[in-house]
């Protein structure tokens, strides 16, 4: 059964991490962003800002060999887990952040 899970990945890789999952076979990848505007010089530019930056979400079923090869991608530093195993996000979560809608 397919679930939610979260992977912290280093600096700005989470376009990387998002692209490797998706060549895993990943379908629903999210890194979820807003926009603001933002005036500068009296001129003004759309800014994407990372709601939670250096995570990535991605529904999957986590059997071993999924969590061997996330596990190894390499701009991948952790899963959130519990006890070293991988801990999917709890539905208050997923509610929380979103996450159905991508």
């Amino acid at each position: 059964m397919e679930k939610w899970y979260a992977v912290q990945t280093f600096t700005n890789q989470e376009e990387k991490v998002r692209e490797k999952l998706i060549k895993l076979g990943i379908i629903n990848v999210a890194i979820p962003t807003t926009t603001e505007i933002i005036t500068k010089n009296g001129k003004e530019k759309i800014k994407t800002i990372k709601k939670y930056p250096n995570y990535v979400f991605f529904k999957a079923e986590m059997t071993a060999q999924n969590w061997h090869k996330i596990k190894n991608i390499q701009e991948v530093m952790w899963f959130t887990n519990v006890d070293a195993i991988p801990a999917p996000l709890t539905d208050e979560e997923v509610l929380r952040l979103q996450l159905e809608k991508f």
